[in-house]
């Protein structure tokens, strides 16, 4: 991972430490795969890894969401974010987390017979920084 990549990365998870998230995952909707919570975080846990990368070469960094309960961890690279809040929309659907400037969302599930085993992942810093990538659940 670049330096550039790495400096805003810490300050990404640094701006999601300061800034309160008190917003609850919604309730659950009947459907397809992925409209559910329990599709993506079965049980109250799961864990998702993969790597996301930007428009400039070697811009990338390994992901890794962290799901307990109605908090997510977030690491990139060797940063982690203390336990955020997330919101789930299921009519798209999609998981996200963030604040003001910065947010990470989890959209285009990829499903198996026991929920999400895959997803689509785009992190942003506003006017600084974009990632995509995909993560695979591996818990």
């Amino acid at each position: 991972m670049s330096i550039r990549t790495t400096v805003l990365a810490a300050t990404a998870l640094a701006a999601l430490t300061l800034t309160s998230t008190a917003t609850a995952a919604v309730p659950q909707a009947p459907g397809r795969c992925g409209q559910q919570l329990d599709d993506w975080i079965d049980g109250g846990h799961a864990v998702y890894k993969g790597r996301a990368l930007g428009e400039q070469k070697g811009e990338g960094a390994d992901v890794t969401l962290a799901f307990d309960g109605d908090r997510v961890v977030l690491t990139f690279d060797r940063d982690t974010s203390p336990p955020l809040a997330y919101r789930f929309n299921p009519r798209v659907p999609l998981i996200s987390i963030g604040a003001t400037g910065f947010f990470v969302d989890l959209d285009e599930p990829r499903c198996d017979r026991d929920g999400v085993a895959a997803a689509h992942i785009i992190i942003n810093v506003t006017k600084l920084l974009h990632l995509e990538g995909r993560v695979t659940r591996t818990e």
